[in-house]
């Protein structure tokens, strides 16, 4: 087990200026909704905390379209909701805002992170075309009569995908679902491959003037479970 601590400025030099802009676009956007949740937490009369809503939908909805030509140039990024049916939007959207929600209690959270962590599984290693890219699972079944059957099932093909694979886990409470997961790909993978995990610990110092942040990063062997 290794442990690396990487600070805010561990990023210099890596961002271009048109990352800068962009990040320049969202910080803004960001704090026009900040002076929208001030007046919501303070309460009033319902017209206005409808007027203060609608402004923070409207601020949402323009941070998506920018989050959108973010990835458009950045083929390397997967935003779910950009990379699926709109059927299944809706999906999505229930459980980042039980995930969200201060009301969502631990066992629940622990819950949806696991939902979360399934659908990702499936754009990930389900998103593919249904032709090519098979393995075979040859299982026993519980019918012995008049000999022992056998099934055998069709799954995606992911050795391709996970070979050197790490799992990373950024919230406490998704390590039992991400373990969950591994044992998902474990399954899927033809010589049963388990994966190492990365877990990152995250603190934000919001009371300098430029933001800083510490990622702990532990590197942990292989988790069985």
């Amino acid at each position: 087990m290794s442990k690396v601590v990487v600070g805010a400025d561990s990023l210099d030099g890596y961002l271009t200026e048109k990352d800068i802009t962009y990040l320049d676009r969202m910080d803004k956007l960001y704090i026009r909704a900040m002076d929208s949740f001030k007046i919501l937490a303070a309460g009033g009369f319902s017209s206005t905390l409808a007027n203060e809503e609608k402004k923070v939908i409207d601020i949402f909805n323009e941070m998506g379209h920018v989050m959108q030509d973010i990835c458009k140039e950045a083929p390397g990024i997967k935003v779910y909701s950009f990379e699926t049916e709109k059927e299944s939007h809706a999906e999505a959207s229930r459980v980042i805002a039980k995930l969200r929600d201060i009301r969502t209690g631990h066992n629940e959270f622990v819950y949806y992170i696991q939902r979360s962590y399934e659908m990702l599984f499936r754009l990930a290693f389900n998103n593919q075309d249904h032709s090519e890219n098979k393995n075979y699972l040859v299982v026993k079944t519980p019918v012995t009569a008049p000999i022992q059957n056998y099934a055998v099932h069709k799954i995606p093909d992911i050795d391709y995908k996970i070979e050197n694979s790490v799992m990373c886990v950024l919230l406490r409470g998704a390590l039992l679902p991400s373990m969950i997961m591994s044992k998902e790909i474990e399954e899927y993978s033809s010589h049963g491959y388990v994966t190492p995990f990365a877990l990152f610990k995250i603190k934000r110092n919001d009371s300098k003037k430029k933001k800083t942040w510490n990622i702990f990063l532990i590197l942990t062997d292989r988790i069985s479970i």
